[in-house]
């Protein structure tokens, strides 16, 4: 007989990320914005999603006012009070044992949260080909082209940098990239890439992650690509600290990586639509995924050091995740080239850098005053300025409005079609 587990039952029910400030600021009813206020840096998308959960799960109810649509409130359900005296309990033993002590500074450094992934460079063997495969392939635009370089991106801001170098070699069992991750706006335009890549019989392997819709495939040259869109109306991540799960909107789990349905993908293009049309000016970097050879030592040096949210640390599945403003992940980190893989040779092929958009001059000044208080010594770039994880990766931080402004607006468009 299969027993539950009540503390495990607890936890897949609260252990969410923002989910028990929710219960502890709903002891008397609030509307939306001012809970949100009260909850504190919670991504929109996000904070949605738990109080779509918390309203599936018997624990708060959405009460509209029937004279004024627009005003709607949430508040605790008899079951969600009864945690009450639960959560206060759990705040007296955190005031005992971890407000006070060294071990929890309260004073953390946080990137700037409209930080965002920006671009990725890579050293190839052959630019003439790989330039082939990205933009009829894949869709992308070149931008502009020199001896030895090329950069490619949707018509909106370079995401791709083509470094040709004919000697590099590719190295197995080393730190470098798993995958780059290109976001696309909506199930429509993936859908118009992975036609494409169905059509031209390119090997790719469509994925459902539940809150996201993906594909991925390998250049020609072996440099790992997703593309994806985001699909929060259908459920959420979930980090237990050993494993990665999905929890569907109704409430079921998933291991969030179930084949995709292509039929129902496909069934979002219109009639007419051109598959050979390019990616939309939408399309962004929407995360970086990378090998390491330690993934504590990477996972301190994201949050501690540049200031990213720990999002999860999976250690059975050997991955973490780090982000800003509450996004499931911006940067992945995995130990599947070997625990104490080597840092890539200088002649390898593959990753080269990747940069980090800041809005401004002074978020990224903040950044490389932190880095300097833990004795990282940045170094210029062409693109602002550089410094190198504990896998020798390079991270280039870069101030970039317009990447900054387009993801603004993408995720408040996501925001307002989740709240339709």
């Amino acid at each position: 007989m299969t027993h539950t587990c009540p503390v495990a039952a607890v936890t897949r029910l609260l252990g969410s990320r923002w989910t028990m400030q929710i219960i502890h600021h709903l002891r008397e009813p609030r509307r939306y914005c001012e809970l949100q206020d009260l909850v504190g840096e919670v991504n929109p998308t996000t904070f949605t999603q738990r109080l779509r959960f918390l309203e599936q799960q018997g624990l708060i109810v959405r009460r509209e006012d029937p004279e004024n649509a627009r005003h709607v409130e949430y508040a605790l359900t008899p079951k969600g009070r009864e945690l009450l005296p639960i959560l206060d309990a759990l705040a007296a033993w955190a005031q005992k044992w971890l407000l006070h002590r060294e071990e929890y500074p309260m004073s953390k450094f946080h990137l700037h949260p409209q930080t965002r992934p920006a671009a990725v460079a890579l050293t190839v063997r052959d630019l003439s080909r790989l330039l082939d495969f990205y933009q009829k392939l894949l869709g992308l635009r070149l931008h502009r082209q020199t001896e030895g370089l090329a950069v490619l991106g949707a018509g909106g801001p370079d995401l791709l940098y083509l470094y040709e170098e004919r000697t590099a070699r590719r190295y197995r069992g080393v730190s470098g990239l798993y995958h780059f991750a290109l976001l696309l706006p909506d199930r429509r335009e993936l859908a118009r890439v992975i036609g494409r890549l169905v059509q031209a019989g390119y090997p790719n392997a469509p994925t459902d992650h539940i809150m996201t819709k993906t594909t991925y495939l390998d250049d020609p040259e072996g440099n790992g690509i997703e593309l994806y869109c985001e699909s929060p109306e259908d459920g959420e991540f979930v980090v237990d600290g050993a494993r990665f799960y999905a929890r569907r909107r109704d409430g079921t789990w998933s291991d969030g990586r179930e084949p995709l349905d292509l039929a129902a993908l496909f069934r979002h293009l219109h009639p007419g639509d051109d598959l050979a049309a390019p990616m939309p000016p939408q399309t962004r970097m929407g995360h970086v995924h990378l090998h390491v050879g330690d993934l504590e030592a990477a996972m301190r040096f994201y949050v501690d050091v540049l200031g990213f949210d720990n999002k999860g640390l999976m250690r059975l599945f050997r991955m973490g995740m780090v982000s800003v403003d509450g996004y499931h992940h911006h940067i992945g980190l995995n130990t599947w080239q070997g625990e104490g893989a080597a840092p890539a040779p200088a002649d390898a092929a593959g990753l080269r850098w990747f940069a980090l958009a800041l809005p401004d001059e002074a978020a990224r000044e903040a950044v490389l005053a932190n880095l300097r208080r833990h004795g990282v010594s940045p170094e210029p770039h062409e693109l602002g300025w550089q410094v190198r994880d504990p896998a020798h990766h390079r991270v280039v931080l870069t101030v970039q409005p317009e990447v900054v402004a387009l993801a603004a607006q993408e995720e408040a468009r996501l925001r307002a079609e989740l709240m339709a």
